[in-house]
């Protein structure tokens, strides 16, 4: 007899970044019939083709929905019922939501289903109208998984889960995935092979709070004079982020490299 594997309905609407890659690693690794609900492309964002082109090889089923990164756009609201026929033809075990708007989505579409709604924030957004939609589709939730223990605590603290609907998963990093560099770091800052260097790569957007980083490099810098740091990212807080940079006066220790963007 055939072995029957579990259906799980993903709904996806940021095809960007962690997220994306999150996806793929769950499409490779975990043993299950993935179907993935996302729209063809992130309008108002970055699209990782990539991505999806990588959760088709592993065996993923594309359904393609429209959705848009407001909760009330007509067509993250349309997104809803079309979510809603696709778990009505497919019958998934688990319906998981992906991040803001398609946690939404699918937890919407989940109601009057018999399956059990999931939902991975990665990263909730700092705003209290988006404290306020994740409270109100809290009692939705039958599981919600953090990616570390403080966000576990931050969801707790803002009523937007409870304990014992709350699992912590850390993201992971295939180190095969990295490749070699793709230029020389030290050489591009100009230092001596022993100078310390601090970096991070993020997403420049309030959930990843780069100005941390910043201000935690200028105390890094009074202590270290020789010290380098970088700062590998784009997004919308890039402004404020080389303000915060030439605020702090780090006299060209600092270097901010924006990735190459894919589409």
């Amino acid at each position: 007899m055939a072995e029957v594997k579990t259906t799980v309905l993903h709904v996806l609407e940021a095809i960007e970044g962690g997220v994306a890659r999150h996806m793929v690693n769950v499409v490779r690794h975990v043993d299950a019939h993935h179907i993935v609900a996302t729209p063809p492309e992130r309008v108002g964002g970055i699209t990782d083709t990539a991505a999806l082109e990588a959760m088709a090889a592993a065996g993923a089923q594309l359904e393609l929905v429209d959705m848009r990164r407001s909760p009330t756009h007509p067509r993250t609201l349309a997104a809803v019922g079309k979510v809603q026929r696709i778990a009505s033809r497919t019958r998934p075990d688990v319906i998981h939501g992906h991040s803001a708007i398609g946690g939404a989505v699918g937890r919407l579409a989940a109601i009057g289903s018999q399956s059990p709604c999931v939902y991975t924030p990665h990263g909730f957004f700092p705003a209290r109208t988006a404290w306020a939609v994740e409270r109100a589709l809290a009692p939705l939730t039958d599981c919600l998984v953090a990616a570390s223990k403080s966000e576990a605590e931050l969801a707790q603290r803002h009523g937007v889960t409870v304990r014992g609907r709350v699992v912590v998963i850390p993201n992971v990093v295939d180190p095969r995935e990295c490749g070699t560099p793709a230029f020389d770091l030290r050489g591009a800052l100009g230092v001596a092979p022993d100078t310390p260097i601090v970096g991070t790569v993020a997403r420049l957007a309030p959930q990843k709070a780069p100005e941390v980083f910043i201000r935690a490099a200028a105390r890094i810098a009074s202590a270290l004079p020789d010290a380098r740091f970088v700062l590998v990212g784009d997004g919308p807080l890039a402004p404020r982020v080389r303000a915060e940079i030439a605020a702090h006066r780090f006299g060209g220790r600092f270097l901010l490299a924006a990735r190459p963007r894919r589409r």
